[in-house]
């Protein structure tokens, strides 16, 4: 996610969001 350039409160915005939840749960 770092090359990304996202923080991590984007990150969960988007788990909020249910765009991406089994990578950020996995990340975590």
């Amino acid at each position: 996610y770092r090359r990304f350039g996202l923080s991590r409160n984007k990150l969960r915005e988007l788990a909020m969001n249910g765009d991406v939840p089994g990578l950020v749960k996995s990340s975590w």
